[in-house]
């Protein structure tokens, strides 16, 4: 299903409207590929003609294909609300058209759109969760937009109030009150909380008035999301351990990545360390993804990938521990926390890996993939040669050890791209020899039927909207 994201408002809302007749088209001005573009479209006509936006009929405005999440002809018999969306394909100052089932009894509308955006970008899966409406056609001086429940975290609501007069914005905390030129409302809250919580708000007038809502929730979803990560400086001794004490709880079904930089003073062959873990968190089998091996000065080199999946969350601290109490090691790890990962208890949790020949950072390449848009991670790995490391291009890093000369590592990120792509990881200010690199990519958690919701039936999943 994925992991829901962070959604955020761009700009403010762009409106249009005519007064003799629908609007046909509103200036929009998308900013980012990715995002989505949402337009509140109202439509008053004469008794009787349900005007409504005819089947794909929006064009342009910097999306490719526009999607309806709502329509209804409103009890008075004289207006109609229909509400779409869609992926911002190009950006720029660009006009969407809006063509109706029927201009006949036209009497006046307006166009309203906000751009949302998530902080998973261009890879975001974005989807309808609910739609509702309050449509009493009776007069009131407050008026409440509909409640709608949200099935993840931070869902974004757009809603809409039409009224016969005027009103005074709300007051709900995280909302955001915008009058249009018809002297009609959205309010928009863009994270309305955790999964379950009842989203509504409400507005008010010292005029009775006949007034009508509608409300829209919204999910972004990425296929993984970063939660955390913690990278202490390295340290070295005699029959020493190493331990990454993350700051925040860990969180089950999420998955540790560690990058585990080690040299060992006697360089013997074979396994070299445990990996451990305590504090209050349960976590599964730590597993070996990729090892890259070398040799300097007496010292075994390796710079490993290790991972485990969280069965319990709570507090965590990891321990890398050598195996020879009496040996010299020195230790170096970088850890982060990711959702929506696979939960496999086993090897089979990654995808693809590779490493390069220890004692160059040059650039390492992954098999092809399995699967689409999987976290692959680049691990960076030296023996102490006082670098200072950051992300190679298209990467994001998360941490890195710092500048040491005892040894370094750093780990990076990025989204691996279609089924069947190759991920080429690279750092910059590496070092030339005494270092190695490695390209793990993980498998993402098995896939939700689409848009389900927590206890719905298979029939109605199958309603829900996913792009």
């Amino acid at each position: 299903m994925g992991v829901p994201v962070a959604i955020s408002t761009v700009g403010s809302m762009a409106t249009a409207n005519n007064n003799t007749g629908l609007a046909t088209s509103i200036a929009l001005t998308p900013a980012t590929v990715g995002n989505i573009m949402v337009l509140v479209i109202e439509e008053k006509y004469s008794s009787g003609s349900n005007l409504q936006v005819a089947p794909g009929g929006i064009s342009g405005g910097g999306v490719t294909t526009w999607r309806s999440a709502f329509q209804r002809f409103m009890v008075d018999g004289v207006h109609g609300v229909d509400v779409w969306w869609g992926v911002v394909t190009s950006t720029g100052s660009l006009t969407a058209t809006v063509t109706y089932n029927s201009t006949t009894g036209q009497a006046a509308g307006s166009i309203d759109g906000w751009e949302l955006t998530s902080t998973a970008g261009a890879n975001t899966t974005w989807r309808v969760d609910q739609t509702g409406f309050t449509d009493p056609n009776t007069n009131a001086t407050t008026f409440n937009y509909p409640t709608l429940t949200s099935a993840l975290d931070k869902e974004a609501y757009i809603g809409y109030l039409a009224i016969a007069s005027s009103a005074s914005a709300g007051s709900g905390s995280g909302w955001i009150y915008t009058t249009d030129l018809r002297s009609n409302w959205v309010a928009s809250n863009p994270n309305v909380g955790v999964a379950g919580t009842a989203a509504t708000t409400s507005q008010t007038s010292g005029t009775s008035q006949v007034w009508f809502t509608v409300g829209v929730l919204f999910q972004a979803l990425a296929t993984w999301a970063f939660v955390q990560a913690i990278a202490p400086a390295a340290t070295t001794g005699t029959g020493t351990t190493h331990s990454v004490t993350f700051s925040s709880n860990v969180a089950a079904p999420n998955r540790i990545i560690l990058k585990v930089e080690l040299n060992e003073s006697n360089a013997p062959a074979g396994t070299l360390v445990s990996v451990s873990n305590s504090g209050t968190a349960t976590l599964g089998t730590w597993v070996k993804a990729s090892e890259a091996d070398g040799s300097a000065s007496g010292f075994s080199l390796r710079g490993e990938t290790w991972t485990a999946v969280v069965l319990a969350g709570g507090s965590c601290t990891v321990t890398v521990s050598g195996l020879t109490g009496t040996d010299t090691w020195q230790f170096a790890v970088a850890a982060a926390e990711y959702a929506g990962l696979s939960t496999a208890n086993d090897s089979s949790c990654v995808d693809v890996s590779n490493t390069t020949t220890w004692g160059t950072t040059s650039t390492v390449t992954s098999p092809a993939t399995t699967a689409a848009n999987e976290l692959a991670t680049g691990g960076y790995y030296d023996d102490g040669q006082s670098k200072t490391i950051t992300a190679g291009s298209g990467f994001t890093q998360r941490g890195f050890t710092g500048s040491s000369g005892t040894c370094e590592a750093a780990i990076e990120d990025k989204d691996s791209g279609v089924s069947g792509s190759t991920t080429a990881v690279t750092f910059t200010g590496g070092a030339t020899a005494g270092a190695a690199t490695d390209v793990v990519i993980f498998r993402l958690a098995p896939a939700a039927p689409p848009g389900q919701r927590p206890g719905q039936p298979v029939q109605a999943v199958r309603r829900a909207a996913i792009y």
